[in-house]
């Protein structure tokens, strides 16, 4: 038993003291890593071709040797990139895209004496309004009126109460996406349908018009 510890202790040993004495920097992945006071996307929800702003403060500074950006794209394309430095432990990174969707990205920081850190994980959208963050075209207040995940842009076509009507079409006509009626729902198609009978009718009036007008002239 006490050789089996004796072992233990040895290779606890070699493992730390050796990457050391050979100068190779100790590798450290840790979400949760003191060294990143401060990190953040701005704004979280950005339209396309629009600027965002990835800012970290990061403590101490002495012993910085990298700080890279890796954002994950819709698409799953990563993108990595250095981060400028400004002052005071505070990296910068502007950038901006045109893909809709949910981004990921995360920083790495790389030093002398410790090796790498790794921060967690964050998000930020890209989309088509500010008000809409998956870009389903159904607006984030009125999914979270009636439970809808506002970061899931599948919910806009799925058919909540099985009345043949999905909630896009729910909420283009003011309809309640939960309740099954259709009575209501009947009603806006019958008005739908009355207006284009009305505009129809109104050009053939137009160009019974016209004609009339046009015969009339012919025989006098």
């Amino acid at each position: 038993m006490h050789v089996f510890q004796l072992v233990i202790s040895c290779l606890l040993i070699i493992i730390v003291l050796v990457p050391s004495i050979m100068g190779i920097p100790i590798t450290y992945f840790d979400s949760e890593c003191d060294r990143f006071d401060f990190i953040e996307v701005n704004p979280t929800v950005q339209m396309p071709g629009k600027s965002c702003i990835f800012t970290s403060i990061i403590y101490p500074v002495m012993d910085i040797q990298s700080v890279r950006i890796v954002i994950t794209v819709p698409n799953g394309s990563v993108i990595e990139a250095p981060m400028d430095y400004c002052l005071d432990g505070k990296y910068v990174f502007q950038v901006n895209f045109q893909d809709l969707g949910k981004y990921y990205f995360f920083i790495n920081l790389d030093t002398k004496k410790e090796g790498l850190f790794q921060s967690s994980l964050y998000s930020f959208w890209i989309s088509s309004s500010y008000l809409d963050k998956d870009s389903d075209m159904l607006p984030d207040e009125w999914e979270e009126k009636f439970g809808f995940n506002i970061e899931n842009s599948d919910d806009a076509y799925i058919d909540s109460d099985n009345d043949g009507y999905t909630n896009l079409e729910e909420y283009r006509m003011n309809t309640n996406p939960l309740k099954n009626n259709i009575i209501e729902n009947g009603w806006y198609k019958l008005s739908e349908k009355q207006m284009y009978l009305s505009i129809s009718f109104l050009l053939f009036c137009i160009l019974f018009l016209f004609s009339w007008y046009g015969v009339r002239r012919e025989t006098t």
